[in-house]
C-alpha cells in the first residue's frame, strides 16, 4: 500500500567518511555522554534510514544513491534546551549533509479481514 513517507537524500554538503573499519559492527546512535546528535560507525544508508524511521515514527526510504558503509558524527548545539526529538533528528541529519523530504511510497499495512469472538471451551 502507498502512504506518507520520508525520503533520505544527499545534499551538496555531504559529511560522511568511508568506514574506517569495515569489520566494525554497524551502528547508528542519537545520544551519547556529550549530548544529542547523530553518530554512525560502518553504517549503510539503508541502516541509517531504518534507525531514523524508528525515531520519527514514519517510514524513511533511502534515496541517497550512496553505496557502502560510512562513519559520521554530528553534535547538536547544546546551548539550546528546546530540542524535541523530531527537531533534533532533522538538525542532525542536515549536520551530516543529508536531508529528509516528504513524499509517498510503499508502507507496511496490516489488513484485518474478519474479527470473531473466541469459541467457549
Amino acid at each position: 500500500m502507498e502512504g506518507p513517507v520520508l525520503f533520505l537524500v544527499k545534499t551538496d554538503k555531504l559529511k560522511l567518511r568511508d568506514a574506517k573499519d569495515k569489520e566494525d559492527y554497524p551502528w547508528v546512535g542519537t545520544a551519547r555522554s556529550n549530548g544529542p546528535g547523530l553518530w554512525g560507525l560502518n553504517a549503510t544508508m539503508p541502516l541509517l534510514a531504518k534507525r531514523l524511521s524508528d525515531l520519527v515514527g514514519r517510514p524513511i526510504i533511502d534515496h541517497t544513491g550512496l553505496d557502502g558503509a560510512f562513519d559520521f558524527d554530528f553534535d547538536l548545539d547544546r546551548s539550546w534546551d528546546g530540542w524535541d526529538a523530531t527537531s533534533a533528528v532533522l538538525a542532525s541529519v542536515r549536520g551530516i549533509g543529508l536531508k529528509l523530504e516528504t513524499g509517498r511510497g510503499p508502507v507496511e499495512t496490516l489488513m484485518i479481514d474478519t474479527v470473531e469472538r473466541p469459541a467457549a471451551n
